[in-house]
């Protein structure tokens, strides 16, 4: 039988893929220790650009972890602890994120689209310009989260809390807002067409030059 030979690019995407496990290992096993984990952990708190696409990194504690344009393409963060995280440029399309804690993390400029987090805390988040175009957040808290210029489109956000939220500029075309609570939240200059508003909550946001255009 004539040896089956190997692409470079499939065996780039086979050292791709073991480089990013071999990393979610160490977190794992970093995150497993008790006494000596805090001194540990230290070493791992920078991860700028790492490649962690499909990485499983469920229930791992990332506090404070810089991630800044790291991969984390379709990556399992299912109940992680990203509190005051920087993923500023990350890309995280596709990452399932349910009931992650991304409380004042800042994701400037990161692109989460098509990601799952419902039921995510990100609660004072910097989403400044981040995409979430797809984007699942249904019951997710945006409460005071800066979501100025962010791309929404077609995101999911039912009964999500953006109580206080800064939404100036966003684009929230085709999006779900459905029993939403907009309370106080800023929507100065956000493009809201096509958007499902259904009994969602809008006392005392800003509602200024908001774009509710039926398009063309």
């Amino acid at each position: 039988m004539t040896p089956t030979s190997t692409s470079g690019s499939e065996t780039e995407r086979l050292i791709t893929r073991r480089e990013a496990a071999e990393t979610a290992a160490r977190l794992r096993d970093i995150n497993g220790r008790k006494a000596s984990s805090l001194r540990a952990v230290r070493g791992y708190e920078d991860l700028t650009g790492a490649d962690l696409t499909g990485a499983d990194l469920r229930g791992m504690n990332l506090v404070r972890v810089n991630l800044t344009g790291a991969i984390l393409t379709a990556a399992r963060l299912d109940g992680a602890d990203l509190t005051n995280a920087t993923l500023r440029s990350a890309n995280m399309n596709g990452a399932y994120m349910e009931n992650v804690s991304l409380n004042g993390a800042d994701l400037t400029g990161a692109d989460l689209s098509s990601a799952y987090l419902t039921g995510a805390d990100l609660t004072g988040a910097n989403l400044t310009n981040a995409t979430l175009i797809l984007a699942s957040l249904q019951v997710a808290n945006l409460i005071r989260a800066n979501l100025t210029g962010a791309n929404l489109t077609s995101a999911k956000l039912g009964y999500a809390l953006l109580t206080c939220a800064n939404l100036t500029r966003a684009k929230l075309v085709n999006s779900d807002l459905s029993n939403a609570d907009l309370t106080g939240a800023d929507l100065t200059d956000a493009n809201l067409r096509f958007a499902n508003l259904a009994f969602s909550t809008f006392e005392l946001a800003n509602l200024t030059r908001v774009d509710l255009g039926d398009g063309e």
